[in-house]
């Protein structure tokens, strides 16, 4: 498959879940690919440094096939770049883009992955310093990364900015204030961004996954630590497809999004969820999976 041949993309928070399978996806469709995430040695600091707000960067410690960006890039070949950087920090983001420039001479996709999520408690106890890291990592570092991709992309004749909202972005879900608001943030920032930028054929879209097992269900301090197959277990009633969603999910469409097979595709949010956003009325199923003995126990 060589559908991207010849396009570079840039992608953060690439090192692990959902922005691993995109990376590696984009990969084998034939593009050149650098991305970012922050790297294992350096999570520990910024887990300290960030206070209260530090349980929400979760994989502190990556498995070994999971979390170094820098490993992966190795694994992918020469047309993988990782570029260690907190997306926070407009300087360390801009040098991802500068490191495609000079790498690769052009961008041609942006997939704004990167995210954190925690069980934040409510509105109005929720702490100032999570729901402001919350904002700043999920939809303002996103807005910062269109700034320096925009030109970019003009200078080539178009492009196409994929951004990984969630369907907390549709649906309200208490305890995740900051985590809702950032995604909506998100989706509605890159619908007014495909408006403005149609005319440079600059498309825009949104993905928003549901249920999808990845790292932020299983080793997450910030919501609860299990094991990956218990995670699962617990994933596969979250929707009326009775599975976990997987991070390839995504990744697939994340793939389309950057081709020219969907040139005329722009403003628009797609939810990869199983059907969930689309369910009228859960209960039915979720009793029935409490009468089958599915949702017994710690899940």
């Amino acid at each position: 498959m060589s559908k991207l041949a010849g396009k570079v993309a840039v992608l953060t928070g690439g090192a692990s879940g959902i922005g691993r399978a995109t990376v590696e996806c984009l990969a084998a469709a034939g593009a050149s690919v650098v991305f970012c995430d922050i790297p294992p040695a350096e999570a520990t600091r910024l887990r300290d440094s960030l206070g209260k707000a530090g349980i929400l960067h979760y994989a502190s410690q990556p498995s070994k096939d999971d979390g170094d960006g820098a490993a992966l890039a190795e694994k992918l070949g020469d047309d993988v770049v990782f570029v260690p950087a907190d997306i926070t920090d407009d300087a360390a983001l801009e040098s991802v883009f500068t490191t495609a420039v000079e790498r690769f001479d052009r961008v041609d996709i942006l997939v704004n992955n990167a995210g954190v999520c925690g069980d934040e408690g409510s509105i109005t106890s929720v702490d100032p310093s999570l729901f402001d890291r919350t904002i700043a990592v999920n939809l303002r570092s996103a807005w910062l990364a269109m700034r320096h991709v925009v030109p970019l992309m003009v200078t080539v004749g178009g492009g196409s900015i994929i951004n990984i909202a969630s369907v907390f972005a549709l649906r309200g879900m208490a305890g995740y204030g900051a985590y809702a608001a950032s995604k909506a943030g998100l989706v509605q920032l890159g619908s007014v961004a495909a408006m403005e930028l149609a005319s440079e054929h600059i498309r825009v879209n949104a993905i928003c996954p549901g249920s999808v097992l990845t790292p932020m269900h299983y080793a997450n301090d910030a919501i609860g630590r299990r094991d990956p197959a218990d995670a699962a277990k617990m994933l596969r009633h979250a929707a009326p497809i009775p599975r976990a969603g997987q991070p390839d999910d995504i990744a697939y469409l994340a793939a389309f999004l950057a081709s020219d097979d969907s040139s005329f595709i722009t403003g628009q949010t797609i939810s990869v969820d199983g059907g969930a956003t689309a369910e009228f009325d859960s209960r039915p199923r979720m009793l029935s999976a409490l009468d089958l003995g599915g949702m017994g126990g710690p899940q």
